[in-house]
C-alpha cells in the first residue's frame, strides 16, 4: 500500500501524514505497533464493551508490583477518569464529531494456547 501510494504520486516527503481510519473489527493497537516507522496516523472505532486499564502508579513495596491500575469501561461513562485530550468540531457532511482521548491506557493481555 504504501510503496503504491508514494508511486502514484499521492504521497511524498513534507506531506502530513496517512490518515487510515478503520471501523472496531481492527486492532489498532497492534496496527499501531506495526506501523510505527511509517508516517500514518491510526484512527479506530472501539467496541462499546471494550475495557483498559490505568498505569500502575505508587508502590507498596510488599510482593509483585500491579500491572494494571483502575479499569475504565467504555460502556461505563461513571469509570471514566478526566480525559487526557478532547476536541470537537462541525463537519458538514456528518454533523457533529466529538473525540475523548485518554493516555496511557491499556487493555490487559490474554494467553491463548493454540
Amino acid at each position: 500500500m504504501w510503496r503504491r501510494l508514494r508511486a502514484a504520486g499521492q504521497w511524498r516527503e513534507g506531506d502530513p501524514p496517512v490518515l487510515v481510519v478503520l471501523d472496531a473489527g481492527y486492532d489498532v493497537i497492534r496496527l499501531t505497533f506495526l506501523l510505527r516507522e511509517m508516517r500514518v496516523r491510526l484512527l479506530g472505532r472501539m467496541r462499546a464493551d471494550r475495557v483498559f486499564y490505568a498505569p500502575v502508579h505508587g508502590y507498596a513495596g510488599t510482593g509483585r508490583p500491579g500491572r494494571h491500575g483502575p479499569a475504565m469501561k467504555l460502556d461505563d461513562p461513571t469509570t471514566w477518569p478526566a480525559p487526557t485530550q478532547t476536541a470537537a468540531t462541525v463537519q458538514e457532511r456528518y454533523g457533529n464529531v466529538a473525540v475523548t482521548a485518554w493516555g496511557r491506557y491499556h487493555r490487559q493481555l490474554q494467553r491463548r494456547a493454540d
